[in-house]
């Protein structure tokens, strides 16, 4: 049985202790002691809490509660008696499993020692592994004084008071030693571990931040500190003064911190930021942080006012900070993510925000980008919910921004209409009107896209973009761009068509009005064009300055549609072996003919022998373009008959090689 009582009885309670259960893996934090149906139980509220069962019910009447959990269903009882309760240990007995104990009954050792590493296999597994300097490697680190990086996650660590040793000298998992070593004697750690610089102390038993530093504060070389998966609180019976208190003299010296998933809030974060003046990089990933403090910003844009509001303000909370990380959170507010890093954060070069709830990156009106961002390089933004392409060309006015990642966001995935709305002209769309899209994928490709939007990224999505390929980005997107505004232009949809009806003019039937009207419809129309420019695509007038103004391709040319990639071509069986053009009396048979422009000579002449009844391949043909031309001009339009003509014996050559149009002939003689 865990608890005990002291000497004097006076009772020895486990409540805010951690744990661990030995088979699973799963902690906890102790929130009851005591018995129920007479038996000694704990009420544990777990870390993990899908393994909880209730909020903390007592059995018997599920409207009282022996005690309160932060997350619903996040807690259950086990007997204080289990055997595969792990409580915290000492510091230096779990260096000493970890690093100077022989693990010979988890790895059965091979005897037979080849070159200068054993050869292992763990049990229930036919796979042999060859530890290549094992001995050196474990004699080095045996005398453990030279060790500057030390890793200890997952192993049970936490500071053991007075009260939790009596506790563990009854319990089943003691030391085999029969003995705990005194972590807090003086200057033990630090004579056992004088050089270490980087501590690993992940998914560990701490209770308190002050538990932490009692360790640390032996450690004067430490400089990075991970702590993720852990729960520590605050121990108000510690004085708070941030000059001499305990937490600034264990956290002093780090500049490298690490909290991802320990349920951390910001209030905490701002409560610790003066016991770690020096502190670089700070990771607060998976933590469900909602909020980051007051957002509000001066209600004045008076330059003088924001001058002096700002003198007044107490100095940053990190004044060293060069990276943030606050990956996989709930924050959604951008403004309170500009009023931190203005205000705490002077030298910010990185800040990872993936995977949280971010809807726009706008700036807020009463504050500069550059005074928000000065020294903002890398700025992930991965996996958000960032709905305008305004927020991602944002991101072009950010000084000296170059790395971004933006990928997983609903506006990459945003297909700008083909069409302008009727309401869509300059006088009906107000600053408040909005664009229907769909979410179906953009019509230019995704990664060239980015490229082309973001004007300075040397880095994208985690790919460095050379000057060629921006280039060859900026040109693509432009062609795309400028068949997307050929497509508005010539829209005759009537979501997209402005009648000049709809514009008034006097007399209603006078032409000058008429086409005045005309004129105004055809300006509201390119106005609105313009804004959807501006609102899709804000860098295309600046790319075009850059590149020139790209001409659009015929249908024919881009579409992959077979409409688009056929020629009427018109086959005409010619009597005699006439060198000149045929006379119209020449013709025998005439037969009209949809043809693919991909199609062979050869395929066309065996096409052309089926349809005109010419039996063999012995014919010759020859192609007459202009034939259209030549008609509607009729006999005295000039040159009068045909304009071109081709002879059409090279096998292997595509019809679309001789651009033939709509109506062209195909002469064969036999």
């Amino acid at each position: 049985m865990l608890a005990m009582t002291s000497s004097d009885s006076t009772p020895l309670s486990l409540v805010s202790h951690r744990l661990e259960i030995s088979d699973t893996g799963h902690r906890g934090t102790i929130r009851y002691e005591g018995e129920i149906d007479g038996k000694s139980w704990l009420g544990v509220e777990w870390d993990d809490p899908s393994r909880g069962k209730h909020s903390g019910q007592d059995p018997k009447n599920a409207a009282v509660y022996l005690f309160k959990v932060s997350v619903p269903n996040s807690a259950s009882f086990i007997r204080a008696d289990s055997s595969k309760v792990l409580l915290a240990r000492t510091f230096l007995s779990a260096v000493r499993e970890r690093y100077v104990e022989d693990n010979s009954e988890e790895l059965k050792v091979n005897q037979n020692v080849k070159s200068s590493g054993l050869k292992t296999r763990r049990p229930n597994e036919d796979v042999e592994v060859e530890m290549v300097g094992w001995e050196k490697m474990r004699q080095k680190l045996s005398s453990l004084k030279g060790i500057t990086i030390l890793g200890l996650a997952g192993m049970q660590i936490g500071w053991v008071d007075q009260t939790l040793k009596r506790i563990q000298q009854q319990h089943a998992n003691t030391d085999s030693s029969g003995t705990i070593e005194a972590d807090q004697s003086p200057n033990a750690i630090q004579q056992t571990f004088p050089l270490v610089q980087d501590l690993d102390l992940s998914r560990n038993l701490f209770q308190t931040w002050e538990d932490v530093a009692r360790i640390t504060i032996q450690l004067p070389h430490l400089e990075s500190l991970r702590l993720n998966s852990n729960r520590l609180v605050f121990d108000h019976s510690v004085t708070l003064d941030p000059v001499g208190s305990l937490l600034t003299a264990g956290f002093g010296n780090l500049k490298i911190l690490a909290l991802n998933s320990t349920n951390i809030c910001w209030d905490d974060v701002e409560r610790l930021a003066p016991h770690i003046p020096h502190i670089e990089a700070l990771f607060l990933g998976f933590n469900n942080m909602a909020s980051l403090g007051d957002a509000k910003y001066p209600p004045s844009t008076d330059v003088k006012l924001n001058e002096d509001l700002q003198q007044r303000q107490q100095p940053p909370l990190f004044p060293n900070l060069t990276a943030f990380h606050l990956d996989q959170n709930n924050l959604s507010s951008w403004p309170q993510i500009c009023r931190l890093v203005s205000t705490h954060m002077p030298r910010l070069t990185t800040l990872n925000l993936s995977n949280n709830k971010i809807t726009d990156i706008t700036t807020p009106l009463q504050l500069q980008i550059e005074t928000i961002f000065p020294h903002l390089t890398t700025l992930n933004l991965t996996c958000n919910r960032i709905n305008s392409y305004t927020s991602i060309h944002t991101l072009n006015s950010f000084p000296v921004l170059v790395d971004i990642r933006v990928r997983d966001n609903p506006c990459l995935l945003l297909h700008p209409p083909t069409q302008i709305p009727a309401a869509a002209t300059a006088a009906d769309r107000d600053s408040t009107a909005t664009i229907t899209t769909t979410t179906t994928a953009s019509h230019i490709s995704r990664s060239d896209e980015i490229t082309a939007r973001l004007a300075k990224a040397t880095r994208i999505n985690g790919k460095v973009i050379s000057q060629r390929d921006r280039s060859d980005a900026e040109l693509y997107y432009l062609g795309k761009v400028a068949q997307w505004v050929h497509v508005l232009r010539t829209s005759t949809s009537a979501a997209g068509t402005i009648n000049s009806a709809s514009v008034s003019a006097p007399g209603g039937t006078d032409e000058a009005a008429a086409a005045a009207a005309a004129a105004v419809a055809m300006t509201q129309r390119e106005s609105a064009i313009q804004q959807l420019v501006q609102e899709f695509h804000p860098r295309y007038k600046e790319l075009c300055g850059i590149h020139g103004e790209p001409e659009v391709a015929p249908a024919s040319v881009t579409s992959n549609a077979l409409k688009d990639r056929l020629v009427v071509l018109v086959f005409c069986l010619i009597e005699g072996q006439e060198v000149g053009a045929a006379a119209a009396g020449d013709v025998k048979k005439r037969v009209e003919k949809k043809v693919p422009l991909t199609m062979t000579l050869r395929a066309l002449r065996a096409l052309v022998g089926r349809v005109l009844g010419v039996k063999g391949g012995g014919f010759r043909m020859r192609g007459v373009s202009g034939v259209v031309e030549a008609k509607e001009r009729g006999p005295g339009g000039g040159a009068g008959g045909v304009i071109g003509t081709v002879e059409l014996d090279e096998e292997m050559r595509e019809v679309g090689y001789f651009d033939f149009v709509n109506g062209d002939e195909i002469h064969v003689f036999v």
